[in-house]
């Protein structure tokens, strides 16, 4: 799959052309995403105003329907811009007119993505505006009109569809639609690259959410191949919930062994540090600590006995798969096979088949 790094597409701003001929070479859609970012220096000159008296005027003289549809999409976007300024007392009137200018360039371009994505963000901040009145059922209608856009985008195969999917699954976060975004999001992890801003946003919106949700993201970033990132989002986890009892802390410590176990780095000394050194040392972890302790036994490779491992047997499998990633004992063993692994491929090999042993004993 053609993975495009979808993080440093956020907004293709209103460029001010010294004309307003455009032809198919040139022409590309701007996506309106973070309108706070390229609009600030145009709010900030106080420009946009003129901006979009320009592109209405230049729409209004052009003959040819496709150039007319460009300049209002220009024009969209500036209003979209402008609707984002905090000063603005009445947003609603340049989103509505954003709204009808994206409505009609959709009539003549219905395939692009980015119009979709960029009506969808217009209807979004205008249930957004109705809420803020009291109006629920405005908001309501304007978000089922949003939501029915990013499908568009989301749906439409364009080249910067991540970053929709990123839209869209924010958007249902926004909106107390938990389940339909955890879905968009685990899309968006297994099919597009993550900056590491991105992954780090991403695990403070499920870290806020609650744990279970962590684990739902971690297992999925693992999946996709951010295995040291795993590792360090779960150790962060578990110092952020530091003494709490939940069974949520339970599965970050499985992840934390299985991304372990796929590590190919030498991670001993600085993992010994963040599990019994570091500033929330989790061997002295109320509820976890004993779990803690026998991963930190295992590394030392010094004891092999299975009942000195009683924390991890104590949480085994059941007979079923667990709904996502591994139960308990299963990650743990994996990190027994994975350090014999290790040893074997260094020629140690007694100490390899001690882990393996281990890991068999384990079950």
């Amino acid at each position: 799959m053609n993975r495009l790094n979808i993080n440093g597409i956020f907004l293709i701003a209103v460029a001010v052309c010294a004309t307003f001929t455009f032809t198919a070479t040139t022409w590309a859609e701007p996506v309106a995403t973070n309108l706070q970012q390229r609009g600030k220096l145009a709010l900030k000159k106080k420009t946009l105003p003129a901006d979009i008296e320009r592109f209405s005027e230049a729409a209004a003289r052009e003959a040819d329907p496709k150039a007319k549809a460009r300049l209002d999409f220009r024009q969209a976007v500036a209003l979209q811009q402008l609707a984002a300024d905090p000063e603005q007392a009445n947003p609603q009137e340049q989103l509505k007119q954003a709204a009808g200018l994206y409505q009609g360039y959709l009539v003549t371009n219905p395939q692009s993505a980015a119009a979709a994505n960029n009506l969808a963000r217009v209807y979004e901040q205008l249930g957004r505006e109705a809420n803020k009145v009291g109006d629920s059922t405005e908001a309501r209608r304007n978000y089922a009109l949003a939501a029915e856009h990013y499908e568009k985008a989301v749906n439409a195969g364009d080249e910067r569809q991540g970053l929709y999917l990123k839209n869209y699954a924010e958007f249902n976060a926004k909106i107390k639609n938990w389940k339909k975004a955890r879905k968009l999001y685990a899309r968006l992890i297994a099919d597009h690259p993550l900056s590491p801003a991105l992954q780090k946003s991403l695990f403070n919106s499920f870290y806020r959410h609650d744990v279970n949700a962590v684990v739902e993201y971690l297992w999925h970033l693992l999946d996709a191949g951010y295995i040291h990132q795993t590792t360090d989002f779960a150790l962060l986890a578990l110092q952020r919930s530091f003494n709490k009892e939940s069974g949520g802390r339970t599965d970050l410590m499985t992840v934390l062994s299985a991304s372990l176990a796929e590590r190919s780095d030498d991670y001993g000394e600085y993992l010994e540090y963040k599990l019994s050194r570091g500033s929330t040392p989790l061997v002295k972890d109320g509820f976890l600590g004993e779990g803690v302790r026998e991963i930190v036994r295992l590394l030392d490779a010094g004891d092999f006995e299975r009942d000195n491992y009683g924390w991890w047997r104590s949480h085994g499998f059941e007979i079923e798969d667990p709904p996502i990633g591994l139960w308990p004992l299963d990650g743990f063993r994996a990190l027994a096979r994975s350090l014999g692994s290790r040893a074997k491929r260094i020629g140690n090999l007694e100490l390899a088949e001690a882990y393996f042993r281990l890991a068999a004993d384990m079950e």
